[in-house]
């Protein structure tokens, strides 16, 4: 554990080290993590404090792992120190699973007392189903951030400062947007809490259910960055997709510790008892999965098409018209929709519109993402040429698209 009278000059080594490591991987790294794995409050990046716990250590389902379960009786408290952090760009992000809550309630807070005196509070409406974040210097500087939870068992909240933009996220899509007047300072005294603001004996209610994958990052965190660490708690990760007659599919489920689960139908898939499985449907099937534990169903699909050998059009290889990397996990990258007519892609390039060369991709289910070198390119017209087999035989196209932004 770091001492605090040596913490100013780890912090700044715990800076620059994550700074040059996010320049080497392009990664954004956390600058603290409590992962909660094993009951443990450890900060896993091992520059911070542990968190603190008042009342009953319990721990319950997570993601993947261990999550720290609230009673409506707890509340936990981050290191002193993270406050630092909160004078400059920041994110918070984390998932929760509420499993009960009849009024307003308690999920975080930074605060030094219960005022308006620069703080922020984030909290849940169970009337409307909605987060809703309040920060405040004082009553002159008061703003609100809200937007609805969805309706599976976890939910992903990410509060971001940017400058004097503040962004609420909620499972990786921004809610809403406010951007204050001029910085709101956080008090030295303020504590990151879950569940323990001094106002909940006044108003709210505390938490009951389950947190878990707490990361606060000295950045900004952005929509892509969510999207790329979206870890798909208890859900397919697969989506819909079509294969020929007699051939297979692998389905995928993201990180889940629930132990009761039903795939429906079973006809088709190699092992229907375990999460991982192999489906060779014979018509066009769509497999749900569902999930149970602690009363909370969660229930994800995916469909598998299914076509004739003789359906199969090797010259027929498409391409979208158009595509919008925006990072909603809709549409967001360029690539062949129909891959099963492709045995090997001799090669497949991309090229801007004055036939600049922009990359090129080897395997049928390579994607591009709207990038050069790791750099987003402006929307507009795009060129691609793609050579491949089908079998056994040489086919090629070449056309345009559209990357909207």
């Amino acid at each position: 554990m770091i001492k605090k009278n040596a913490f100013s000059i780890t912090f700044t080594l715990m800076l620059v080290l994550g700074m040059y490591s996010q320049i080497l991987t392009g990664q954004k790294r956390a600058a603290y993590s409590y992962t909660f794995d094993g009951c443990n409050l450890q900060d896993a990046t091992a520059f911070g404090d542990d968190a603190k716990l008042m009342g009953n250590l319990s721990c319950g389902c997570g993601i993947g792992g261990d999550g720290l379960k609230f009673s409506g009786n707890e509340s936990l408290e981050l290191g002193g120190e993270i406050n630092q952090i909160f004078s400059k760009d920041f994110s918070i992000d984390f998932y929760v699973n509420i499993t009960s809550s009849f009024a307003s309630t308690d999920i975080l807070s930074i605060q030094s007392a219960c005022s308006l005196d620069s703080s922020i509070y984030l909290k849940y409406l169970p009337q409307t189903k909605e987060i809703i974040v309040e920060i405040s210097e004082d009553v002159g500087e008061y703003y609100v951030l809200k937007g609805p939870i969805g309706s599976s068992c976890w939910n992903r909240i990410t509060l971001t400062k940017s400058q004097l933009n503040y962004s609420l996220f909620i499972n990786n899509e921004l809610a809403e947007l406010e951007q204050v007047s001029r910085n709101i300072p956080i008090s030295k005294n303020a504590r990151l809490r879950f569940s323990g603001s001094p106002c909940t004996v006044k108003s709210d209610d505390k938490f009951v259910g389950v947190i878990d994958e707490v990361k606060i990052y000295n950045v900004a965190l952005s929509r892509q960055d969510l999207q790329n660490s979206y870890v798909f708690p208890d859900q397919v990760v697969n989506i819909d997709t079509t294969i020929l007659k007699g051939n297979s599919v692998d389905i995928n489920v993201g990180t889940t510790c629930f132990d009761n689960f039903t795939w429906t139908p079973t006809t088709g898939l190699s092992n229907p008892s375990s999460l991982s499985t192999t489906a060779t449907p014979q018509e066009t099937t769509t497999y749900e999965l569902s999930l149970t534990n602690n009363g909370c169903e969660e229930v994800s699909s995916v469909t598998i098409n299914v076509i004739e050998a003789d359906e199969k059009d090797c010259s027929n290889l498409l391409i979208p018209a158009a595509f919008t990397p925006n990072g909603d996990n809709l549409n967001d990258a360029l690539g062949i929709a129909n891959t099963f007519i492709v045995d090997k892609i001799e090669s497949f390039e991309i090229y801007d519109r004055w036939g600049g060369f922009i990359t090129s991709f080897s395997q049928k289910s390579d994607r591009w993402d709207g990038t050069k070198n790791g750099s987003p390119m402006p929307g507009g017209s795009y060129f691609y040429k793609i050579s491949y087999i089908c079998d056994n035989q040489a086919y090629g196209k070449a056309g345009s698209f559209l990357m909207l932004k």
